[in-house]
């Protein structure tokens, strides 16, 4: 039986982390619809045309009042999802006003967020969304044969041109930021197309490799190449100390100045969920794509709420000390005894992005089982950012001799 469909829990034969029954959530993501308006290639997510209906939508905020984190200071929040979710401004907006009035009625503090391709953030749309304060990620691949390359319409045509009509609406957006996917035939665009997104007037950049597509070497070296020409056109910086930012630069030097390794992957399952256009709950968005015909892959639903033993098994997956080892890079070789290793014991662990259990579970049927091309990236991240640190922030750091050995 393949972890991805196993019932014997993690916790079994790994390190167990907090109990499913006792933890309230804090972040719902919300499939307001599986169509969208573009056909990108490389998409998890199947275009179906199904539409999260009113009921279900505010059903989702019952349910994110009743089991989540409503009485502390930092509250719950609520991103809208998709599909492309501006193809459903309506249910937006109906969403944002019936959450707002259950959060003033609980007391506690609510937000909204929202990913989207940006090709229909038109005036009216730019309204709503300073109306309620959603804060806005684009989806955005780069600047024109970039974008063009993976982005298309539903006719073939590229999208770019419907992006340049909105630049004046999407940089208005607040707190905007873009998230940028690099594959391997557009990563040689990739400082031309960030220093593109500043000079348009975004702020911040989000840069996030395909695992699932073919590096090669010639495109991995590009990509490192790419990343040491960020951080010398860019600069080190700190959080709030500089006004346009990429990637996790900064969250980087944090970590590497603390010592500290991350205890989970990510809030999926245990802090954060992800809800279909039926009700259906899963881990976060990117298992409603991979897998929304897979049974073992949802914890719930809205109506009836968690199966514990689904959501807790997550919970273990997610938890670093519970990851195998990735293998040997391009050679997608497994280590030998890496039923032995833990990504906790990795001096890598602090820089790598690998603990996406949606990915893990679809290239390597285990969602604790990072693939092994997330060495490589972990290895090109860490690197680049040890060579770009001021010679102050190396210095200063106690852990520095134990991270570089």
């Amino acid at each position: 039986m393949t972890h991805s469909e196993c019932q014997d829990l993690p916790g079994s034969r790994r390190d167990m982390p907090v109990d499913s029954l006792s933890l309230p959530i804090a972040f719902v993501t919300m499939f307001l619809t599986e169509e969208c308006n573009l056909r990108c290639d490389y998409c998890y997510v199947s275009k179906q045309p199904n539409r999260m209906s009113e009921a279900v939508a505010h059903k989702t905020v019952d349910f994110l009042m009743n089991v989540g984190r409503t009485q502390d200071k930092k509250g719950v929040e609520i991103c809208f999802f998709g599909g492309e979710p501006l193809l459903e401004p309506g249910l937006i907006e109906s969403t944002c006003k019936y959450a707002l009035h259950s959060a003033k009625n609980l007391g506690c503090r609510l937000g909204f967020s929202m990913t989207t391709n940006g090709t229909l953030l038109d005036s009216r749309c730019l309204d709503m969304i300073r109306q309620f304060n959603i804060h806005t990620t684009i989806s955005l691949d780069g600047i024109g044969k970039v974008q063009d390359r993976h982005r298309k319409t539903q006719g073939g045509q590229g999208s770019f041109s419907m992006i340049e009509k909105n630049l004046v609406h999407l940089s208005k957006a607040p707190r905007a930021a873009i998230r940028m996917t690099v594959t391997p035939d557009t990563v040689y665009d990739f400082v031309d197309s960030v220093l593109w997104f500043k000079d348009a007037g975004f702020k911040r950049v989000y840069a996030t490799p395909v695992l699932e597509a073919e590096w090669n070497i010639a495109s991995i070296l590009a990509y490192a190449d790419a990343w040491e020409e960020i951080y010398r056109q860019v600069g080190y910086h700190e959080a709030g100390k500089n006004d346009f930012s990429v990637g996790s630069i900064a969250k980087l030097h944090q970590r590497f100045q603390s010592g500290k390794n991350k205890q989970y992957g990510c809030g999926a399952a245990r802090l954060a969920v992800a809800v279909d256009t039926m009700g259906d709950l899963y881990p976060c968005h990117r298992f409603i794509g991979y897998f929304r015909k897979k049974a073992s892959t949802k914890i719930g639903d809205i109506f009836h709420g968690f199966k514990h033993d689904r959501r807790q098994y997550y919970i273990n997956a997610n938890l670093i000390a519970n990851h195998i080892g990735c293998g040997l890079g391009l050679s997608n070789t497994a280590i030998q005894g890496a039923e032995d290793q833990r990504c906790s014991d990795c001096l890598l662990s602090w820089s790598c992005s690998g603990s996406c259990m949606a990915v893990n579970q679809y290239i390597t049927d285990d969602p604790a089982q990072p693939p092994s091309i997330e060495r490589i990236f972990a290895q090109i991240h860490t690197v680049v950012h040890l060579n770009n640190l001021p010679e102050d922030k190396l210095e200063n750091n106690k852990n520095r001799e134990e991270k570089v050995q």
